[in-house]
């Protein structure tokens, strides 16, 4: 029996085991990486110390932004007209930091998104912001597995918020400025097809990613 980090099995799934990195963007971050039997795992923090760039992250940093707008704390009125729905959703709230702002917050990113790429500044540079903390998890990652800049690892960029082809280039434009060799590629598979190739071809424990039992 293994107990595998859901991550792992990942980017197991989405490279088959090859060198590189899959990074899953949803509500939260995880980044893993693997080179030649050494993984690496970052980020994966949770929303209050971590998560950046991710649903979770966008969604906040222009809700945030636009009430603070309606405030007269800046002047882009066009990020709050964008927001108008969100900002009466949070009035709404009878708890302003409980699990419906949460859900908020998750629900705004691909709407922040949207608004990037149609030209809102705010949301342009809450977009832009993203991606290079993203850019820079990936390539934490992979040296963290002991990969260096001159490799050419493989990059797979997926889940809900990745779906943004904008938001996927910018990220792969901020991780070739660190990695100019890495090759952003399509995944391969899920973590079912991560957890089948695990049980075939890694026998030995990787902690705290990977640990087999005896039983």
């Amino acid at each position: 029996v293994a107990v595998i980090d859901d991550g792992l099995a990942g980017y197991i799934g989405s490279l088959n085991g090859r060198n590189g990195v899959t990074l899953s963007i949803g509500g939260g971050v995880v980044s893993v990486g693997g080179n030649n039997g050494k993984f690496a795992h970052r980020d994966g923090l949770g929303s209050t110390f971590g998560d950046e760039g991710g649903g979770f992250w966008l969604g906040k940093n222009a809700i945030t932004k636009a009430l603070g707008i309606r405030q007269g704390r800046g002047e882009d009125r066009e990020m709050l007209d964008f927001f108008a729905d969100e900002c009466a959703a949070f009035d709404a709230l009878k708890v302003k930091n409980a699990a419906e702002a949460s859900t908020l917050a998750i629900r705004t990113a691909k709407k922040v998104l949207e608004a990037a790429d149609a030209g809102v500044s705010t949301a342009t540079a809450i977009a832009d912001e993203g991606a290079f903390l993203l850019a820079q998890t990936v390539v934490a990652t992979w040296f963290g597995c002991g990969g260096t800049k001159a490799d050419s690892p493989e990059i797979v960029i997926q889940g809900g918020v990745a779906r943004n082809a904008t938001y996927t280039a910018k990220i792969t434009m901020e991780i070739h400025n660190k990695l100019p060799n890495a090759v952003v590629v399509k995944s391969a598979g899920d973590n079912l097809d991560g957890a089948t190739w695990i049980a075939n071809n890694l026998r030995q424990d990787a902690p705290p990613l990977l640990l087999w039992s005896g039983l």
